[in-house]
C-alpha cells in the first residue's frame, strides 16, 4: 500500500512538471527600477493654447519607478493615480488608471510589452481639457535594483 501511495505521488509530480512550464522557464517582468518615457501629441488645441506650427503640440516627460511582476504599470509617483485594474499575460500587461492633478482628472489606457531590460507601449489618455484623447508611445528601460 505505502508503495502505491509512494508511485502515485511520484506520477502525479511528474505529471504536474508537464501540464505546466517551470517558473524559470516562463518569461518574466525583471522586477527592479525602471525609467520610463513617453511622447505624444497633443491633436486639438484647447481655448488660448497656441501649438507651434504644424497644428500639434508634442507633450511627454520621464520618470522611474520600481516595478515588480505584481505591479508592473508604469505610474509616475509623482501623480496621484490609482491603478483601476490591470491584466498580466507572461510579459505583456493592460490597465487603466485615473490620476488626479491640479489642472483635473484623467483616465488612461495602457498596453504594455516587457522584454528583458525593456519596455514599449501604448498609452490613450482622455484629457478633459482639451475635450480628446492623447496617446503616447511608452519606452521603458531597466535600471537595477530597488533601493527603497
Amino acid at each position: 500500500m505505502k508503495l502505491a501511495i509512494s508511485r502515485a505521488a511520484l506520477l502525479l509530480a511528474a505529471m504536474s512538471g508537464i501540464a505546466s512550464p517551470s517558473v524559470h522557464a516562463q518569461e518574466m517582468i525583471k522586477a527592479g527600477l525602471w525609467q520610463f518615457t513617453a511622447q505624444g501629441d497633443v491633436p486639438a488645441s484647447p481655448p488660448g493654447f497656441s501649438p507651434p506650427s504644424g497644428g500639434q503640440s508634442q507633450i511627454g516627460g520621464s520618470f522611474s519607478n520600481c516595478i515588480d511582476p505584481a505591479r508592473s504599470v508604469p505610474v509616475d509617483p509623482r501623480l496621484s493615480c490609482r491603478v483601476d485594474g490591470m491584466n498580466r499575460n507572461g510579459t505583456a500587461v493592460t490597465w487603466a488608471t485615473t490620476c488626479s492633478t491640479p489642472q483635473g482628472t484623467f483616465q488612461s489606457q495602457g498596453v504594455a510589452q516587457y522584454r528583458g531590460d525593456a519596455m514599449t507601449g501604448t498609452l490613450t489618455t482622455y484629457v478633459p481639457m482639451i475635450g480628446g484623447q492623447v496617446t503616447q508611445q511608452i519606452s521603458g528601460r531597466y535600471l537595477g535594483p530597488c533601493t527603497r
